[in-house]
């Protein structure tokens, strides 16, 4: 695997190395901590990989850790650059007419599925049930409780908080009894944990984010778990006729979609 290109710098204020590179002619996105070149990769542990949609890597003591993205789409090479924001308010009106046509046409993630499944990531898991799987999100990479991040992953297929309604609101609170899970688990008070959905998100698979609150993740698309279950139970279709305000890359497809539809 060669050098092909940096997408980011060398190296980031945290320590990430994030480059393209090449692989038996075929383009990968690689995402290194506490790596500082590339040269330093550890080629076995890059050659161990399965060539699936997306893989991760750590070593034992969790200090180094190896994303590769084996067929990076456009979106998420422009998720790494630097980039100017916008705010987007998408009415109910925009969201059926231009967002949901975009949406309806995704498919089923499958690094999501296999977590689900419980094929990879099976040390990164550490609460399932019927309905959810709670994991490690790769982004915690120290030992720092001040730098959790848990993901819980609706095993339903659930594309973001618009398809939300009623019946989901038995999952909405098992989701909340995680933070119990995860508060016991790593020796936190209870209000030591926001948990929250993107909106939009990186991943169109309904995912929990569990972290900590001195942490600074989900600004400008954040959107509390309590105020959802709150705001369905109060309207059973609230997010049929919501309007959202949430700030994204101008680059990123989503804001492609609403800018050029103006």
């Amino acid at each position: 695997m060669e050098k092909l290109e940096n997408i980011s710098g060398i190296k980031e204020n945290n320590g990430q190395l994030i480059t393209m590179a090449e692989n038996g002619g075929h383009h990968v996105l690689l995402k290194a901590t506490f790596i500082p070149s590339i040269e330093d990769l550890d080629q076995e542990w890059i050659e161990s990989a399965s060539n699936s949609e997306f893989s991760m890597y750590h070593t034992d003591d969790r200090k180094k850790f190896l994303e590769i993205c084996w067929a990076p789409t456009e979106d998420r090479i422009e998720k790494y650059r630097s980039q100017d924001k916008i705010e987007i308010i998408e009415t109910p009106e925009l969201y059926q007419k231009i967002k949901k046509k975009f949406i309806d046409k995704l498919k089923p993630i499958k690094w999501v599925n296999e977590i689900i499944e419980g094929i990879r990531e099976k040390e990164a898991i550490i609460h399932s049930s019927d309905s959810i799987v709670v994991a490690i999100d790769p982004k915690w990479k120290s030992e720092k409780v001040e730098d959790l991040h848990i993901l819980v992953f609706s095993r339903e297929w659930i594309k973001t908080i618009r398809d939300l309604r009623y019946e989901h609101l038995d999952l909405l609170k098992e989701m909340v009894h995680t933070k119990t899970i995860v508060a016991k688990k790593y020796g936190l008070e209870l209000n030591k944990i926001r948990a929250y959905f993107h909106y939009h998100p990186s991943v169109y698979h309904l995912h929990l984010h569990l972290t900590h609150v001195n942490s600074h993740d989900g600004y400008g698309r954040y959107f509390s778990l309590e105020s959802i279950i709150s705001s369905i139970e109060r309207d059973p279709d609230y997010f049929l006729t919501a309007t959202f305000n949430y700030i994204i890359p101008r680059r990123l497809r989503p804001a492609k979609i609403v800018t050029n539809s103006i």
